[in-house]
């Protein structure tokens, strides 16, 4: 393992890129390719240098910010930047990059959601399903709810799509009052949950080591304002916690007191 200097502000992408490249499916999904593109070999050689075990100096990211500063200018320059956009934007440009040679990171990470509508219509009530794939789940912190397992009962609650946001129905062929509810379906062996806070407020939502059949792998935790701040990445290695602030390296005793700063995190099915 090593740290990451800080090129300007970017401890943001340090944390993301230190949780991905930890994860040794991803690793592998990316060396064993046959057939990389250029953005591909760029992220194999970089891959292939921090498990260099003969040199154990810290990295520069160099590399990887250039990659995501050609596919989306709002990383240029040394502006502070959301972590969980940085992975957003770097999953996006990973999986085309996959897709172009008939690979995809949803063999890695993925979460299938089913969202069904249901007409409201007293002579129609008839319901569509459409299934789709995401790389990770979003939940919306709130003051009400004390768990991981709360905010997800939320994010599965009925939604009422009415007076402005009504449904078009396809079998009535006008816009209705429509019931929607989106359910998860399977999830995969790696899961990554971004916890989406607003207005500076803070949360106290339990965040447990084992959930579900799910471990707490890895956490980006994020100290300060959202407009600025300070991005941190702690790591479950061999059931120590090892926290990576840019290129410093340490052992903390209790992962706890920084749960409340946490801002993603990663899960491994046990």
């Amino acid at each position: 393992m090593k740290g990451l200097y800080n090129l300007g502000n970017t401890c943001y992408m340090n944390a993301a890129i230190q949780m991905l490249i930890q994860n040794e499916d991803f690793c592998q999904l990316i060396l064993n390719n046959q057939n990389k593109t250029h953005i591909l070999n760029i992220l194999s050689n970089f891959i292939k240098e921090y498990y260099d075990t003969n040199n154990n100096s810290s990295l520069n990211a160099h590399s990887i910010k250039n990659i995501v500063e050609n596919k989306n200018n709002i990383f240029i320059g040394n502006n502070q930047h959301d972590s969980t956009e940085f992975i957003i934007c770097f999953f996006d440009i990973i999986n085309k990059e996959l897709n172009n040679i008939n690979d995809d990171l949803n063999t890695i990470f993925n979460i299938q959601f089913n969202t069904k509508i249901q007409c409201q219509e007293l002579n129609c009530k008839n319901i569509t399903s459409t299934i789709e794939n995401n790389l990770f789940l979003l939940l919306n912190m709130d003051n009400d709810s004390q768990n991981l397992s709360d905010l997800l009962k939320k994010f599965k609650l009925h939604e009422i799509l009415d007076n402005n946001n009504k449904y078009h129905c396809d079998k009535c062929t006008i816009k209705t009052n429509a019931l929607k509810k989106t359910f998860i379906t399977s999830t995969s062996k790696h899961l990554i949950i971004i916890l989406k806070k607003y207005h500076n407020q803070k949360y106290n939502i339990d965040i447990p080591i084992i959930w579900k059949n799910y471990i707490l792998k890895g956490v980006i935790i994020h100290s300060g304002s959202l407009e600025g701040g300070h991005y941190m990445y702690i790591s479950n290695i061999e059931d120590s916690w090892v926290l990576f602030n840019d290129n410093i390296i340490s052992l903390i005793s209790n992962i706890n007191q920084y749960l409340p700063n946490a801002y993603c995190l990663y899960l491994q099915r046990i």
